[in-house]
């Protein structure tokens, strides 16, 4: 078989020589995961390895590693590369296509592939407040089994977070195929009412369950805030007087403005977000 590659003909005497075989490169086919590492630890592991487990069952792609060799593997990747500050990138495919078709190969044979980089976290009280945009052409479906899969098909979120850019903001937010709010293309968003109640759009809502998410509300439950996970309707964002969202590389961020629907001024929730900043960093 001859192929066309980047300018070049290269022919294919066994396609799995070749990782632009993979269905990961086809459909975005795989499973994946993004841990944080910080002074040369990874964050959560337990967590992240879990839901990589569930996620990839739920899809029916087998997990070719146990969890303790994962973690090893994890561990000799963040030594090798030297990372201090980072993180590691879980990758599960369902490996080589068989032919051009949807149907899961026979037989399947998994890829796994586990990678590092270098990068820095800032503290919450030296971050620079982002300004956030409402998609106005992607929507989650709470109906779909996929918006509750952390897959390697983004499509969606790369449109929604290029709308950002365009605007000159940082994020996204998604509002759900029901009109109400349900995630950031790559964090979870909460919000602060005038009485100090903290309120984050409930699973059901079409939003990955993430990592960091469950920890900000368990910090919150902890630290004596009420805290409401519900069904939240985008005018809310406009009667609340903070709003920051969360995720692995960004732990926890401040939001300053929803173009052209929210301003907030961050002072008036900075001390709750301390809080929820200082018990979230205890349960590493």
């Amino acid at each position: 078989m001859l192929v066309y590659w980047n300018f070049n003909l290269i022919k294919i005497e066994n396609k799995s020589d070749y990782q632009f075989f993979d269905r990961a490169f086809h459909f975005g086919d795989g499973v994946y995961e993004t841990i944080a590492v910080k002074d040369g630890k990874v964050m959560f592991f337990d967590e992240h390895a879990n839901r990589l487990v569930s996620n990839a069952n739920s899809l029916d792609i087998p997990i070719i590693i146990d969890i303790p060799d994962l973690g090893k593997n994890i561990d000799n990747i963040i030594k090798s590369n030297k990372i201090d500050q980072g993180f590691i990138k879980v990758i599960v495919t369902r490996g080589l296509m068989t032919d051009a078709g949807l149907s899961y190969p026979k037989p399947m044979k998994p890829s796994l592939l586990i990678w590092g980089q270098k990068c820095g976290f800032t503290p919450l009280k030296e971050k620079r407040p982002y300004k956030v945009i409402q998609s106005q052409h992607e929507r989650r479906n709470p109906y779909s089994k996929v918006t509750y899969t952390k897959t390697l098909n983004y499509l969606s979120n790369i449109i929604a977070k290029n709308e950002a850019d365009a605007a000159g903001c940082d994020e996204a937010i998604f509002l759900n195929t029901n009109g109400n709010l349900a995630e950031g293309t790559t964090s979870n968003i909460f919000l602060i009412d005038n009485n100090g109640k903290i309120h984050t759009p409930e699973v059901a809502s079409g939003l990955l369950n993430g990592v960091v998410r469950s920890k900000i509300i368990l910090a919150a439950i902890e630290l004596g805030f009420e805290i409401e996970e519900s069904v939240i309707s985008p005018n809310k964002l406009k009667h609340s007087k903070g709003c920051f969202l969360t995720s692995t590389l960004l732990d926890i961020q401040p939001v300053s403005e929803i173009l052209g629907v929210a301003k907030y001024e961050v002072s008036s929730s900075i001390d709750i977000l301390e809080q929820l900043e200082n018990k979230y960093q205890s349960y590493s």
